[in-house]
C-alpha cells in the first residue's frame, strides 16, 4: 500500500502556465495507484504542504519557518527537529485540521471502498485533504 503527501503547486494553474503535462502526469499517477491497489491514497496541500503546517500555527505560510526560528526555509525543510520545534511554538494539527475541513478539494478519498473524487475547478484552492489522514489511517488499522 502507497499514501502519497505531496503538494498541488506543480500541477495548478497558480502561476498562469497552466502546467497541463503537470496536471496530466498527476492524474496518471493516481489512476496507476488506485488501480493497483485500492487502498493507496493521496493527500494534497495546496499551494504546499507549509500551508498546512501553518494554519496550525494561525500565520501565513512565508511567515512559518521565521517564526520556528530558521534562518531560511532549506535550514527549516532540512532540520530533522522541525516536528519538535513545531509542537513547542505551539502547532496543532487539530487547529490545521479544521481549518481545511470545509475547503473545496481537487481530491477526496475519505475510504478505501471506492476510487478518489477529482475536482480539477478546485486545483487552485487553498486545500488540504490531509485533515482525514488520521480517520483514513483508523479504517485501515481496523480492516
Amino acid at each position: 500500500m502507497v499514501l502519497v503527501v505531496c503538494d498541488l503547486d506543480r500541477a495548478s494553474n497558480h502561476d498562469g502556465s497552466g502546467n497541463r503535462a503537470e496536471r496530466m502526469n498527476l492524474q496518471k499517477t493516481i489512476n496507476y495507484y488506485e488501480n493497483t491497489n485500492i487502498k493507496n491514497n493521496f493527500f494534497f496541500t495546496f499551494p504546499c504542504f507549509e500551508t498546512w503546517l501553518a494554519a496550525g500555527l494561525n500565520i501565513s505560510a512565508s511567515n512559518l519557518y521565521r517564526h520556528l526560528g530558521y534562518q531560511n526555509t532549506d535550514d527549516g525543510k532540512t532540520d530533522s527537529k522541525l516536528l519538535e520545534k513545531y509542537v513547542k511554538s505551539g502547532g496543532d494539527f487539530v487547529m490545521a485540521a479544521q481549518y481545511f475541513v470545509n475547503k473545496p478539494l481537487y481530491f477526496v478519498k475519505k475510504d478505501f471502498t471506492m476510487k478518489s473524487i477529482i475536482d480539477e475547478s478546485n486545483i487552485d484552492k487553498k486545500q488540504s485533504n490531509l485533515y482525514y489522514l488520521k480517520e483514513y489511517l483508523s479504517q485501515l488499522n481496523d480492516a
